[in-house]
């Protein structure tokens, strides 16, 4: 296992914070522009009546996805005490992922917040738009976790 240098590691760890940022603002511009070549908005279809509903339901991911990040923070540490978890953690990788599960984390309570903001403002196509690329930042954050800990999990079993 190669081990992380210092500067390696605060590189690392920069890309984790400003990840979600940076995809956030490539997937406006994507749907920007793919709203600029279609002409209209792609969630014109979704309907005013519907907001409250689509909105409780993303509301009720962001807390579901939550306990499960929770419930990833309990198995590390129920496998803390494997030499894999040890040699992982020597070679500086366990502070990239704690701070990936703190940005993962970040990011679930900021899609619940804008849904709550939603739901007490009224209906709003932007709001939406934020609240939805939010939720992608989300998914693909989860994602990365889940591989590190499916990662983590078979070298913790050899």
């Amino acid at each position: 296992m190669k081990f992380l240098s210092e500067k390696n590691l605060k590189v690392f760890i920069l890309i984790v914070w400003l990840a979600p940022v940076l995809i956030f603002i490539c997937l406006l511009g994507l749907y920007e522009g793919i709203s600029y070549c279609l002409g209209h908005g792609l969630f014109t279809v979704i309907k005013k009546s519907a907001f409250s509903a689509f909105i409780s339901t993303i509301s009720t991911y962001s807390v579901t996805m939550t306990g499960f990040i929770a419930a990833i923070g309990a198995y590390i540490s129920s496998i803390s005490h494997k030499p894999s978890y040890a040699k992982w953690r020597q070679a500086g990788y366990d502070k990239i992922f704690y701070n990936l599960y703190a940005a993962t984390i970040l990011v679930l309570l900021l899609i619940f917040s804008e849904s709550i903001f939603m739901l007490l403002t009224g209906d709003s196509l932007f709001v939406l738009k934020v609240i939805l690329l939010s939720l992608v930042v989300s998914i693909i954050q989860i994602i990365f976790l889940t591989i590190i800990i499916v990662n983590q999990s078979k070298l913790a079993q050899s």
